[in-house]
């Protein structure tokens, strides 16, 4: 890629073509576009990238995590180590650029990565009506838990209301 803010549009234009508002995009196609692109894109263009690798890395996670147990989507799970790599390469790139948003953008990033398997669980229990009511109390019980300091409780718990029993996450 060429110097210069042409040069970065066109990048920019080619990943957000890529992606077009969807999700489930193959990592592959995402690297060779950052293969051919220039390093030298600004610091705001640079977390547009990180936030598009970001929701296609949380969008296949969430499909890999649950999907059945006994038969996994192992393309999903692919995607998702492909996405994660490529998610974390430009994390480091940007944070190496501004060291001082290393936490609020990792926490942003973490929210993201969230984000999809929240909406699952959310699909997942709008049909079970009795699981929904437990699930928002647990959930509740699982940030108290986790105030008092008990993490591992707190984890199991919340993990129990987010993913369906039989799935990767919860087998």
């Amino acid at each position: 890629m060429n110097e210069g803010p042409s040069a970065e549009r066109e990048f920019l234009t080619r990943v957000d073509s890529l992606a077009n508002g969807c999700m489930g995009v193959p990592y592959r196609e995402f690297e060779r576009i950052l293969r051919e692109g220039d390093a030298s894109i600004s610091v705001a263009s640079l977390h547009r990238v990180l936030n598009l690798a970001c929701d296609q890395f949380g969008s296949w996670q969430a499909e890999w995590l649950f999907s059945p147990a006994h038969s996994p989507n192992t393309v999903a799970k692919t995607e998702m180590q492909g996405w994660e790599i490529l998610w974390r390469r430009i994390f480091d790139t940007l944070v190496e650029n501004v060291p001082s948003t290393k936490d609020p953008l990792e926490r942003e990033q973490n929210l993201k990565l969230l984000q999809h398997s929240l909406q699952r669980g959310v699909e997942y229990n709008e049909t079970r009506p009795c699981r929904k009511i437990a699930v928002t109390i647990l959930s509740q019980v699982s940030f108290a838990v986790n105030k008092i300091g008990l993490h591992s409780l707190a984890k199991h718990l919340y993990e129990w209301c987010l993913y369906p029993k039989g799935t990767v996450a919860r087998p």
